[in-house]
């Protein structure tokens, strides 16, 4: 018997995202929880159709990240388990595509941009810190193409990069930062509200559109360790430039004291 039954999973942000669609019905579960992983299953199993179970599942999408180190894994994990487990058909993208391929079915972006145009994903990192990825729509409903590789970058870097570019329409996550959009310039046009988090439906259709499989997560911003790592060898590049100064200068001040013995002693 066919498997019809779809899960999404999105387990990179604050809130666990899972959805479930069967029978040409879509039923989400969205939670803001810190330890997904215990949340996850119990909340598939409450979706699924009566009498199904997760070996009934024939598709599963998972979003490989920006955002969370801990919850990018959780949701590839699930994703190759499910494979192993009924055999599940296994599709990825990133949160960056979900919101794009929102942006291009809005009628807000068919309005600013009848003939297409450039489409920016902001998304809230942590704190002031940042995720940003730029994409070209051709038209209004078609599939976004990334045209600039994601960056991190501090709250000052971000509204510097986004107030350099020329007008475009812009689409975030209001339900990870409720002010996001202040980082926006003049020039940009906003997505409404109702488009601005990411939409069930399209957390299962989005990675269809772009029919790519591959589990690698994309984090996006290194890992504490790595940025302790960086800060220690800035650290350790300072103090030996620091240190290559001082051999130079002990010989000036040795060269003097020499000199001045030196005097002392003809002058006896």
């Amino acid at each position: 018997m066919e498997k019809t039954i779809s899960v999404g999973l999105c387990t990179s942000g604050s809130r666990l995202i899972v959805v479930v669609e069967a029978d040409g019905k879509v039923k989400a579960f969205r939670r803001k929880l810190f330890s997904q992983e215990t949340a996850l299953f119990p909340a598939l199993k409450k979706l699924l159709p009566s009498g199904k179970k997760i070996s009934d599942i024939g598709e599963v999408c998972a979003l490989k990240g920006p955002g969370r180190f801990t919850g990018i894994r959780i949701g590839l994990t699930v994703a190759g388990t499910l494979n192993a487990l009924s055999g599940a058909t296994v599709r990825t993208a990133t949160v960056f595509d979900v919101l794009a391929c929102q942006a291009s079915d809005s009628t807000a972006f068919a309005r600013a941009f009848p003939s297409g145009g450039r489409t920016v994903v902001l998304l809230h990192a942590f704190r002031e810190e940042y995720f940003c990825a730029v994409y070209n729509i051709s038209s209004p409903g078609a599939l976004p193409e990334l045209v600039e590789s994601p960056v991190w970058l501090q709250r000052t870097d971000m509204e510097k990069k986004l107030s350099g570019m020329n007008t475009f329409f812009c689409i975030a996550d209001e339900k990870e930062k409720a002010e996001i959009y202040s980082l926006l310039p003049r020039q940009a046009v906003r997505a409404p509200k109702k488009i601005s988090f990411i939409m069930p439906e399209y957390l299962v259709s989005a990675p269809r559109r772009y029919g790519t499989s591959d589990l690698k997560p994309l984090y996006l911003k290194p890992a504490k360790f790595e940025l302790d790592a960086m800060e220690k060898a800035a650290k350790a590049a300072t103090a030996e430039r620091t240190a290559s100064a001082l051999p130079v200068a002990a010989a000036d001040s040795s060269s003097g004291i020499n000199g001045n013995c030196a005097k002392k002693e003809t002058h006896r």
